[in-house]
């Protein structure tokens, strides 16, 4: 009997950047909330909510012009780890899996996956201070709009037909992404901005197909 080969979803995939990153965020959600926990305990939490993030991880690892200048120099870093509650955190998990298979599905390494996350994440988010005074950033949608960004930089590049179904995905995710009224959308352009030039202007992609 003939055996027929299919494209089913493997586990090896999620040892891949995507993966990874997708781990980062649950772990690191998880570590932030069970901090808040140990904060509400010690009464340095007024509250607690089984569903959002408690206010104490928020001050500690969010990102903000004010925590910036105290010290907190990891905050660009574990912003774009940590979100304000579940339906942020999948959400988001949401449209990194579907932008990152793409890449993935695409041939680009792993290298350059990470090198979209985090130079259009921290991009996004430090362009952003300024024009937030001292509002917390916290998320990883500056992240994701650059890999969006860079995803239609490369395509445009390639003079791709799909990249307009590609654009009309990323309105729908700046559409799902804007309904909040504390959305950072400074955030989610600079990081499609820097995505796309990454990917228009071939620093990322140099294999992909």
């Amino acid at each position: 009997m003939e055996e027929t080969k299919t494209d089913a979803f493997s586990i090896d995939e999620l040892k891949r950047a995507t993966g990874k990153l997708l781990f980062a965020n649950f772990l690191f959600y998880l570590f932030a909330y069970f901090i808040g926990l140990w904060a509400y305990l010690n009464d340095l939490e007024p509250s607690m909510n089984l569903f959002q993030m408690p206010e104490f991880p928020i001050l500690l690892f969010g990102l903000s012009s004010q925590t910036l200048q105290k010290g907190f120099i990891w905050t660009p870093i574990t912003s774009l780890f940590l979100h304000a509650d579940l339906a942020h955190l999948f959400g988001n998990a949401l449209f990194l899996i579907i932008y990152g298979f793409y890449l993935e599905d695409h041939k680009f390494s792993d290298k350059d996956i990470f090198l979209i996350y985090f130079v259009s994440g921290l991009a996004s988010s430090l362009l952003s201070l300024p024009l937030l005074g001292n509002s917390f950033q916290l998320g990883a949608s500056g992240a994701i709009f650059g890999m969006l960004g860079a995803i239609l930089g490369w395509a445009r590049k390639k003079k791709l037909e799909e990249k307009n179904r590609l654009l009309a995905a990323g309105i729908i995710f700046l559409i799902f992404s804007s309904t909040s009224a504390n959305t950072n959308i400074f955030a989610h352009i600079f990081g499609f901005l820097v995505g796309f030039l990454m990917g228009n202007y071939s620093f990322i992609g140099k294999n992909a197909k």
